[in-house]
């Protein structure tokens, strides 16, 4: 995650909007952004068996593929993103592969 997502999940945060993250490993940028949004609805969980490349919005769409969540990576040619938004799809894909790795990942804290 760079700072474009970052800042955009703490604004989305900041609205009242709940947010869950599971990165394969924490680093120094994400344990700052994690001490910088604590009293937020932002979790963020690692799991090193976690190397997903889904996002989930509200439960009613989601994007899949290869693009890394940072500004290039949803910007430059040749990476993948694929919307999806038929809802029992949309429900696979986070039962599969979001819940097991959040369930199992350990918090990221201050």
């Amino acid at each position: 995650m760079d700072q474009f997502f970052a800042g955009v999940l703490a604004i989305k945060a900041k609205a009242g909007c709940k947010i869950k993250i599971v990165v394969m490993k924490p680093d120094d940028f994400l344990r700052k952004f994690v001490e910088s949004v604590w009293e937020q609805n932002i979790t963020i969980k690692y799991n090193y068996e976690s190397h997903q490349k889904l996002v989930i919005v509200d439960g009613v769409l989601a994007f899949e593929g290869s693009a890394n969540s940072t500004f290039a990576g949803w910007t430059r040619e040749g990476e993948m993103r694929k919307l999806v938004t038929e809802p029992s799809v949309v429900k696979d894909l986070n039962d599969n592969h979001f819940l097991p790795y959040y369930r199992w990942g350990k918090e990221i804290k201050p």
